[in-house]
């Protein structure tokens, strides 16, 4: 954590002579940079560290950036809104691994930073390229109330586990993305207008934002709101949490209760993601935590298919290619010789079992477990689903939701 990594002086004499005041906007690229090569040398590639400051360049260097010491508030000049902002316009400015400090830093805000202020970040930072959590209180007044953290009651940590489970789980994304952004820039969080160049409103947006390239969030940021009006880019789109369809190219209201962060899956998109049972990306000796080797070789893969956008693909780093094609408008079913799944568990763990139904807002939802495998292709009625190119045999848990 490179804190203060860009304080300098002003009247301080740099090796070449600029004073302070002039090597004001170097001095953190020269700061990281010598960070950056030292680890490199000491440690190869395997290191990791983020810095709260940068210039032009230091994306070549500080491996993550994060926004510094926010309010832990709603407040819009440093608190919560005010680091979706900068999130979005670090993408904007080239910096694709970003964070914030989840529940803020500060907390000389009236009102203190309670439940609304920790939940509502949570659910951002689950939708932010890094996510941590601050449990420090600076600047709080005498007498001020302890400031609300994971252990505060049963229900934060309940919601706190749902969202860095969420956060988790969509690891496969989250890298393929992140590859993306190493490889072309586009970063992980994206302005629409780097998305929606063309699209009335794409300008205007400030508070939401694609997270890669088959995601759109709009974080809760207002004190007791319980609704969230956003700018959805144009086609169609599946409410991540309902699976109902929803018509973008212009502004929405969905309902946001305190443990919703309303987001949603484009049509033509897709998500991988890991078993919902993963704890932890990072080995672990104690036999109870579910590691990343433990839920290798199966995969989840959420897809949102219609008659404007039939077809959905991506390649995960590990070189795995999926794709989806909504080949008629005839309706999907399952593929011969599947059985209806009797249960949620039945479906997680068969070797060739599924479901399909029409979802109360109208949409069709085709799920499909089929045996590990290198290679398979399921046609599902008009359905054609395939994954190749696994390292590893791999069961692929299809869910995939068609707006008719």
């Amino acid at each position: 954590m490179l804190d203060f990594g860009e304080y300098l002086p002003e009247d301080a004499r740099l090796y070449d002579g600029r004073t302070g005041w002039e090597a004001h906007n170097a001095f953190p690229l020269i700061y990281q940079k010598a960070t950056t090569d030292y680890l490199r040398q000491v440690r190869g590639d395997d290191f990791m560290y983020f810095a709260r400051a940068g210039w032009t360049g230091t994306q070549a260097f500080a491996p993550v950036t994060w926004s510094g010491d926010p309010a832990a508030s709603f407040d819009d000049e440093k608190g919560l809104p005010a680091q979706v902002r900068a999130g979005i316009n670090a993408g904007l400015s080239g910096i694709a691994f970003w964070g914030s400090d989840v529940d803020g830093y500060a907390c000389n805000a009236d009102p203190p930073p309670d439940r609304d202020v920790f939940y509502r970040w949570v659910e951002f930072g689950a939708l932010s390229p890094d996510m941590h959590d601050e449990n420090a209180c600076a600047q709080a007044p005498v007498g001020a109330p302890p400031k609300w953290w994971i252990w505060t009651d049963a229900a934060t940590t309940e919601l706190f586990a749902k969202y860095t489970k969420l956060h988790t789980r969509l690891f496969p994304y989250t890298y393929a993305a992140a590859e993306e952004a190493t490889r072309t820039g586009v970063p992980i969080m994206r302005h629409p207008i780097l998305m929606n160049p063309e699209a009335d409103g794409a300008r205007a947006a400030e508070l939401e934002y694609w997270f890669g390239p088959s995601l759109y969030v709009a974080p809760v940021v207002r004190r007791g709101a319980t609704s969230r009006t956003a700018w959805l880019p144009p086609g169609t789109w599946f409410d991540w949490w309902t699976l109902a369809p929803v018509t973008g190219g212009g502004t929405i209201t969905r309902d946001a209760p305190m443990d919703v962060l309303p987001m949603w899956l484009k049509s033509g998109g897709i998500v991988a993601m890991l078993d919902p049972s993963i704890d932890t990306l990072a080995p672990a000796t104690e036999p109870s935590v579910v590691t990343l080797a433990s839920v290798a070789g199966v995969l989840d893969v959420r897809v949102g298919l219609d008659a404007g956008a039939p077809r959905a693909d991506t390649v995960l780093v590990d070189g795995t290619t999926l794709s989806a094609l909504l080949t008629s408008s005839s309706s999907p079913a399952l593929p011969a010789g599947f059985a209806t799944a009797a249960s949620e568990s039945d479906l997680a763990t068969c070797a060739a079992c599924g479901r399909a139904e029409t979802l109360p807002g109208g949409a069709v939802r085709v799920r499909v477990t089929a045996a590990p495998t290198d290679d398979s292709t399921v046609v599902a009625g008009s359905l054609v689903l395939k994954g190749f190119r696994f390292p590893t045999p791999t069961r692929v848990r299809w869910d995939v939701v068609i707006k008719p």
